[in-house]
C-alpha cells in the first residue's frame, strides 16, 4: 500500500509537473513528446535532458537543423530532395555551355 502511495505521489507532485515543463522547453524543437516523457520518468533530470532533445531534421550536407521538409538549406544553400522522412542532397545539372567547357 505504502508502494502505490509513494508511486501517486511521485506521479502527481513530480513527474507530472515535470513532464509538462520538459515538454514546453522541448517544444521548440519539435520534440515536446520525447520532453514529456523525459520530465515524467526522470523528474527534475528529465526537464534538463529535455534541453538537448531535438526532433528536427537534419540537411544531408551540412548537418545543419532545419524545420520542416524546406527544398533548400538555410545553413548551406543546398538543394534538398525529401523521400520518405529523410532527406538527400539534389546533384546539380551542369551543363557543359554553363561550366565553359564548349
Amino acid at each position: 500500500m505504502e508502494l502505490e502511495f509513494a508511486l501517486a505521489t511521485w506521479v502527481c507532485y513530480v513527474g507530472l509537473p515535470c513532464g509538462l515543463l520538459a515538454a514546453a522547453i522541448s517544444g521548440r524543437h519539435n520534440a515536446a513528446g520525447t520532453g514529456l516523457i523525459l520530465g515524467m520518468a526522470l523528474g527534475p533530470i528529465g526537464i534538463v535532458a529535455a534541453c538537448f532533445a531535438d526532433g528536427r531534421r537534419q540537411c544531408p550536407a551540412c548537418n545543419g537543423r532545419v524545420d520542416g521538409k524546406p527544398r533548400l538549406c538555410m545553413h548551406c544553400g543546398s538543394e534538398i530532395e525529401w523521400l520518405g522522412g529523410h532527406g538527400r542532397v539534389r546533384e546539380p545539372i551542369i551543363d557543359d555551355r554553363v561550366a565553359g567547357n564548349e
